[in-house]
């Protein structure tokens, strides 16, 4: 997480918001963007243009295709969870 919000405070004027939705990724990892602006208290436009931010930085997916009700996904912290999670071999 440390190493995402270094990179995510460096982005300018909106660091302040994208942080704030960061913050909110790290207890769901998986998130539509009105929750997400629920969750953080920001305004819908703002988390959108936050999740465009981060997708750029390639630090979430979206996962439906959709344009509207779409989900993000925080790609890296779902690759932890992920981790050594393969079934035994039989």
């Amino acid at each position: 997480f440390d190493q995402d919000r270094q990179q995510l405070s460096g982005v300018g004027r909106a660091s302040s918001s994208i942080l704030r939705v960061h913050e909110v990724l790290q207890s769901r990892p998986v998130i539509s963007i009105k929750a997400a602006s629920r969750l953080s208290g920001l305004s819908f436009p703002t988390v959108d243009k936050a999740f465009a931010k981060m997708e750029e930085m390639g630090l979430v997916r979206e996962s439906t295709g959709r344009q509207r009700g779409r989900v993000y996904a925080y790609a890296a912290y779902l690759n932890l969870l992920d981790h050594g999670t393969d079934p035994l071999p039989q």
